[in-house]
């Protein structure tokens, strides 16, 4: 924060790269968090799956040993070792050890499988969390980060099938672009309806704001790693920290645009339990229906399983 701070950033700037990087929310302010709930883009602030997901992926494409299975064992365990280190920097809040563990389980499964991320994986990593955690299952973090997971894993598959069947999405970059829209809908689709019920609100441009706000938290995150290694080069280290406060202020003004926008969130959803339950009944019965149209699959994200 003090080789940020050189780099003339303050205020907001600060804040959000302070909670985005180390996990430390106490700079944000009211209307900080107000803006990024309202637009969608709370789960950037909180550190958690993105950010482990971020990390470990980066990692990966580093270390990557594909070819040799040796090689690629000894680069997951570096990589998910360099994770846990991470979460142990950051104070090993709640939500960056669940995901770091739920990673690791998953991560060395697909391994020892040779095989895609799937339910069954989740499950697992499900089972190790709360046996040692068992509170873990009344925490809102646990659940609405497995349903989502889950989500992701069921509908993004028959959602590729679906709507973007045609070659032309099979090409870069429309395969990023067609991955964002379906894993944000599906995720969306999975935890929208715990949302409302323990928050009261459905944020509606949640799909633009991932386009902008995953891309900026990758930047910011790379950016400040790339800082921190080039620490000992004042000149350098400098320029990196005025470009993340520019990068974090363009951040937050993109989210504030998109949270004043007309009907940019519902508010005071009032549902029951028995509502939400109903809700997932009707996301059920849409998942079968997409299953019996575009056919089964498992996804296999962050490369894994994709092994030959």
């Amino acid at each position: 924060l003090a080789q940020v701070s050189r780099g003339d950033v303050s205020g907001a700037s600060l804040a959000v790269i302070s909670a985005l990087t180390l996990g430390d929310k106490r700079m944000i302010d009211r209307h900080v968090r107000t803006v990024y709930s309202v637009s969608g883009a709370s789960h950037v602030l909180a550190l958690s799956g993105l950010h482990i997901a971020i990390i470990y992926t980066l990692l990966m494409l580093l270390l990557d040993g594909r070819r040799l299975f040796r090689l690629r064992i000894a680069a997951r365990l570096l990589a998910i070792a360099t994770v846990w280190w991470y979460v142990m920097i950051v104070g090993l809040p709640v939500s960056a050890v669940r995901s770091a563990l739920m990673l690791s389980v998953c991560s060395v499964v697909a391994v020892a499988n040779r095989e895609g991320l799937s339910l069954d994986h989740l499950a697992l990593a499900a089972f190790v969390v709360v046996a040692v955690s068992p509170m873990s299952v009344f925490d809102v973090g646990f659940q609405m980060s497995f349903i989502a997971v889950a989500s992701i894993l069921l509908f993004v598959p028959q959602m590729e099938r679906l709507l973007f069947r045609s070659p032309i999405w099979q090409r870069q970059p429309m395969r990023w672009v067609s991955g964002m829209v379906t894993v944000s809908l599906a995720a969306q689709l999975g935890v929208s309806p715990l949302t409302a019920y323990y928050f009261g609100r459905f944020s509606f441009y949640f799909l633009i704001t991932n386009f902008i706000a995953i891309p900026m938290a990758m930047l910011l995150l790379y950016g400040a790693l790339a800082m921190f290694l080039l620490s000992w080069q004042p000149v350098v280290s400098g320029l990196l920290a005025y470009g993340l406060g520019s990068a974090a202020q363009l951040l937050n003004d993109a989210l504030a645009l998109i949270a004043g926008l007309p009907m940019a969130s519902i508010e005071n959803i009032a549902i029951s339990p028995w509502q939400v339950v109903a809700v997932y009944g009707v996301v059920v019965l849409v998942w079968l229906g997409m299953r019996m149209i575009g056919g089964y699959g498992v996804m296999r994200p962050f490369g894994m399983g994709n092994e030959p």
